[in-house]
């Protein structure tokens, strides 16, 4: 952005990204996240830890984490962060909201939400949260749910974004 490079137009990243699903495959590459494909055995299990909605710690400046409903940024400007390295701008999750995240982290993975790490981590149905919604865009052909997951299909993978938003909860 700083170089005035402009982004590309939306078709055109679409072919771009059309053209990588299908090619990726033909070399042996499987795509296991939206935005990432590898060999298999190779997951970036780093990534997973978040898509999976896992805590985690963010150790130094500028970094993030999460803790169960804490989600927090340690301070981003070096030497405010030096003076006070415990400085963090935190941001306290209600239910609510973390059972989005963990719908919206999810999702991005090929396999999807797993409904019972759902209903473990929330003690709730998954179904009696986003039934209603999740039926509506099953019929839309953007979700699928099969052998314990709810996922993107290939048409909803591509504007998972919009699959996103009309998850979201009411007033968001």
């Amino acid at each position: 952005g700083r170089k005035g490079i402009q982004p590309l137009d939306d078709d055109t990243e679409a072919d771009m990204y059309e053209y990588i699903c299908r090619e990726l495959p033909r070399h042996g590459y499987r795509q296991y996240e939206i935005s990432n494909f590898c060999l298999d055995g190779y997951e970036s299990r780093h990534n997973l830890a978040y898509w999976h909605y896992d805590d985690f710690y963010g150790v130094s400046c500028g970094a993030s984490g999460k803790e169960g409903l804490l989600r927090y940024d340690n301070e981003k400007n070096l030497m405010r962060y030096l003076q006070n390295p415990m400085a963090r701008n935190e941001i306290h999750l209600d239910r609510q909201d973390a059972q989005f995240e963990m719908i919206m982290m999810s999702l991005r993975l090929k396999m999807g939400l797993d409904l019972s790490a759902y209903q473990h981590r929330f003690h709730h149905a998954y179904e009696e949260d986003y039934g209603s919604k999740t039926e509506a865009l099953i019929k839309r052909g953007w979700l699928e749910e099969r052998n314990g997951y709810v996922r993107c299909s290939d048409q909803g993978y591509e504007i998972c974004n919009t699959v996103l938003e009309e998850l979201m909860p009411e007033g968001e």
